[in-house]
């Protein structure tokens, strides 16, 4: 997956046999439990289930930007493009990724930017959508990638340009019927 053995450290991300393993801890860095992703995709998890998302404790509760992924393997390939940019991902994928933001609000409120970089799917883009509802407004941005499902795909083909531009270029969220300023004033003149 061209993720660096660096980077795996940091999230403290192994392979056990044809299993991956990914650690959830608390907010103040008590692991709890492990989530184990099989080769066939199948998911897991063992110990006591927390409210954190993957490697939230790794961060800083306060910052500029931080980003969203729905995987663990996607926010361990845009920190793998943008080294020590506060990523962090969904544990419950983007059927649960409005509830799981919700129960992060405070977490959220301490940052100036929120992007929301889920897959490119239509159930990653559905999630974008609800989640980005519950999330503070005018912080909330949305990234996406145009020729790879996620940053997993973009990383595995060897294009980390592709993540760093989809995070830099992340759209801000409006909510349908709403409009900036800017788009006004070219409508009424």
């Amino acid at each position: 997956r061209n993720i660096s053995e660096k980077t795996n450290a940091f999230y403290q991300i192994y392979r056990d046999g044809n299993e991956l393993r990914f650690p959830y801890h608390t907010n103040d860095g008590i692991l709890k439990g492990v989530k184990i992703k099989t080769k066939q995709k199948d998911f897991r998890y063992e110990g006591i289930p927390t409210d954190t998302l993957f490697a939230q404790h790794r961060f800083p509760s306060t910052g500029k930007r931080i980003v969203i992924t729905e995987g663990e393997l996607d926010a361990a390939s845009c920190y793998e493009a943008m080294p020590g940019w506060p990523m962090v991902s969904l544990p419950h994928g983007a059927q649960s990724a409005k509830k799981d933001i919700q129960k992060q609000i405070p977490l959220f409120q301490g940052y100036d930017e929120v992007i929301l970089f889920l897959d490119s799917d239509d159930a990653g883009r559905q999630a974008t959508n609800e989640a980005a509802s519950v999330l503070p407004p005018g912080k909330t941005k949305i990234a996406r990638l145009e020729k790879y499902k996620d940053a997993s795909d973009a990383l595995q083909a060897n294009d980390p340009q592709a993540i760093r531009e989809a995070i830099w270029n992340a759209t801000p969220y409006r909510p349908d019927g709403i409009v900036d300023g800017k788009s006004l004033l070219s409508v009424v003149t």
